[in-house]
């Protein structure tokens, strides 16, 4: 069985990556193992992909596909803070999002056009913060068996960058700036991310 794990980039992606491996698989983040893939870029068949992402010169077929989501306001504020020129490039070119937009728009419209599109090929949808009340499908799914105690040993940073002063500062400009209230004021998207998000399960 091959296997693809995608969502918006800055979802838990390096995570998971983690908890296929600890249940024996060979899969890959933003690569290919011999057991699957988790990788956001992904969730687009594209003739090229994003410079870090390893070579593809063929789309797999993958047997199952999940789309994992994490909060909108935690995704959004993380990808401002480190979609690198090339993620945004790729974004460009699968989305109507334009260079033009302000940065917290592209980053909502981003959050919003991703998850409809990686929903739209997966056979299940589930939120990282509730991957325990679906692990049993989880596993199921992906056709594996591993207890969800062992997923204690997976560092709690595993999907946090590097905190240079520089990052730091990032953080939190991004802290401050991104809020519910400024999405509804700068943004056309408020009102879809919100119904998006409900769908998904999330209190906003």
């Amino acid at each position: 069985m091959y296997r693809l794990i995608t969502g918006c980039g800055r979802s838990g992606t390096k995570y998971i990556t983690k908890v296929l491996e600890l249940s024996g698989l060979d899969v890959k983040h933003e690569g290919f193992g011999k057991d699957g893939s988790v990788s956001w870029p992904l969730a687009v068949n594209a003739d090229e992909y994003p410079e870090y992402h390893e070579e593809v010169f063929k789309l797999p077929k993958f047997d199952v596909v999940l789309h994992q989501t994490r909060h909108p306001l935690k995704t959004i504020k993380s990808f401002m803070v480190v979609a690198s020129p090339s993620s945004w490039n790729f974004v460009y070119n699968h989305t109507p999002i334009t260079e033009d937009m302000s940065l917290l728009d592209r980053a909502v419209r981003y959050w919003y056009y991703w998850n409809l599109q990686a929903e739209s090929i997966a056979d299940m949808t589930y939120r990282i913060e509730n991957l325990k009340g679906r692990w049993e499908e989880f596993c199921g799914m992906l056709k594996i068996k591993l207890p969800y105690r062992k997923l204690r040993e997976i560092p709690k940073n595993t999907n946090t960058k590097p905190k240079t002063k520089s990052h730091r500062k990032k953080l939190r400009r991004k802290s401050e700036f991104v809020k519910w209230s400024r999405i509804k004021r700068e943004t056309g998207f408020y009102n879809r991310v919100v119904k998006l998000g409900r769908k998904y399960g999330y209190k906003i």
